[in-house]
């Protein structure tokens, strides 16, 4: 039996395929709606200008769709990539499932060690605290903190009134909080 690392590894694996496989879809299905869209907007304007030219006599040649655009038409290709797309998202579903049922299975085997005192986890985690007996906490750098700084703004003055410097303050976030 494998272990349970290794099932969600291969779950990871074939998730990341599906994933690949889909955009694949989307991808083809996005490349046959740009060709559709340029063909549409073509015609469009082909026609506008066949109802400028229609009180003139003469014959007026219309567009025609590309033959990939065509064929792509008659055989609903977007139809089926969609229904391919729709496929593939069910069982990327089905794999996250797994994935999620893999995971509590894992957890599900883990021990637990029971531990009663500080030395215990000492000796089972192999970790220091930062808050031992007798030290204190170390302080941040100063960048992390938040700081207020004095606007450098000074304000001019005219004949009748001093120049005078604003006494505004800017609060600079850091990203530590205390």
């Amino acid at each position: 039996m494998s272990s349970p690392s290794d099932v969600l590894t291969s779950l990871y694996k074939t998730k990341e395929q599906k994933i690949a496989e889909q955009k694949e879809y989307s991808d083809k299905m996005g490349d046959i709606l740009n060709k559709m869209n340029t063909s549409s907007n073509l015609i469009k304007k082909n026609l506008q200008a066949a109802i400028a030219v229609s009180k003139k006599a003469g014959y007026f040649e219309y567009y025609s769709p590309p033959d990939d655009v065509k064929q792509a038409e008659e055989q609903k290709l977007l139809n089926s990539l969609a229904a391919k797309v729709a496929k593939t998202h069910k069982e990327l579903e089905a794999i996250n499932a797994e994935i999620d049922q893999a995971k509590s299975r894992e957890k599900k085997q883990q021990v637990i060690i029971p531990i009663n005192s500080l030395e215990q986890w000492k000796s089972t985690y192999n970790e220091i605290t930062p808050y031992d007996v007798g030290k204190t906490m170390p302080k941040p750098r100063p960048e992390l903190l938040s700081s207020k700084v004095p606007s450098k703004k000074i304000y001019g003055g005219t004949r009748h009134h001093r120049s005078f410097k604003s006494q505004a303050i800017t609060l600079v976030k850091g990203t530590l909080t205390r």
